[in-house]
C-alpha cells in the first residue's frame, strides 16, 4: 500500500531533531540500570497543585482551549463592572540583534490583542552564565538605543541604566514552586525570600523583608544581584 503522505524535497531535507536522536540512547541507557539526568526544557519537577488537579477532574469538556486574545468575557466583564484598572495584562518583548526591526509591529499585535501595556527589555549578554559571554555578545542589538551596555567589549552598563522604581516589590506577588515568596521571577532560586505563600498576614506581603528590599532598591538596586542583571529597559512603561 502506498504512503498516502507525500512530503516536499525541502521537508526531507530537514535534519532530525537532536531530542529524537539522543531518545533512544537514554532509553538503553535507563534499561542497563544507568542514571540519566534529563536537561530538555519544559518537564516540570514540582508537583502540581491540588486546585489545578482538582479542577481538571471536574472540567466537563474533553478538551481545554486557549483563551480568547481578547480576554476572557467575565474577566473583562469584571473589569468593566469595577472600573477597575489592575489586574494589568503586559507584553514583554526583549530586544536583540535579530529582532530589533519587529518592536513596531510587536506593539501593533498586542495592542490589537488587548493588551494594556507594552514593556520593552534589553538583552543580557551575561544571562547564560560567564562562560557564555562570548555568544551573548552575538546577540546585542545593532542600534544603540536598544542596549543596556555602553561599551560592548567590557559590557559596561550605560549610566543610568538601572531603574530605582522597579514596580514588581510594591505590586506585584510572584511565588516560586515551594511557596516561597520572591521580589520577581529573576529569583528562581530563592536568594531574596520575602515570604511564604499560601499563610496570613506578615508571612506573604507586608513582610520585614519586603519592605528592606524595597528600601535597597530604591538607593542602589546593582548592590542586588538580581537586579544587577535585570533586563529591564531604563524607557518607562508604556
Amino acid at each position: 500500500m502506498p504512503n498516502p503522505i507525500a512530503l516536499s524535497r525541502r521537508a526531507s531535507l530537514m535534519p532530525a531533531s537532536p531530542i529524537r536522536r539522543l531518545a533512544p540512547f537514554a532509553a538503553e541507557a535507563r534499561r542497563a540500570g544507568k542514571t540519566v539526568y534529563s536537561l530538555n526544557i519544559g518537564q516540570p519537577d514540582i508537583p502540581t497543585p491540588r486546585e489545578i488537579l482538582d479542577r481538571l477532574r471536574e472540567y466537563p469538556d474533553r478538551y481545554v482551549p486557549y483563551g480568547p486574545s481578547e480576554g476572557l468575557p467575565e474577566f473583562v466583564e469584571a473589569r468593566r463592572r469595577n472600573s477597575s484598572e489592575t489586574p494589568l495584562i503586559e507584553a514583554q518583548f526583549v530586544i536583540n540583534r535579530y529582532n530589533e526591526h519587529e518592536t513596531g509591529a510587536f506593539r501593533r499585535a498586542a495592542r490589537a490583542a488587548g493588551v494594556d501595556r507594552v514593556r520593552y527589555k534589553t538583552f543580557n549578554a551575561r544571562m547564560s552564565g560567564p562562560d557564555f559571554t562570548e555568544e551573548g555578545r552575538d546577540f546585542l542589538p545593532l542600534d544603540p538605543r536598544h542596549a543596556r551596555y555602553a561599551d560592548y567589549e567590557t559590557l559596561q552598563h550605560r549610566d543610568g541604566f538601572k531603574q530605582a522604581d522597579c514596580e514588581f516589590p510594591w505590586d506585584t506577588v510572584v511565588v516560586n514552586g515551594n511557596g516561597q515568596v520572591v521580589p520577581c521571577c529573576y529569583d528562581y532560586n530563592g536568594r531574596h525570600p520575602l515570604g511564604s505563600f499560601p499563610s496570613r498576614g506578615e508571612h506573604w506581603w507586608n513582610t520585614d523583608a519586603r519592605r528592606g528590599f524595597r528600601e535597597t532598591l530604591r538607593r542602589d538596586p546593582m548592590k542586588i544581584d538580581i537586579c544587577a542583571v535585570c533586563p529591564l529597559c531604563p524607557a518607562p512603561a508604556t
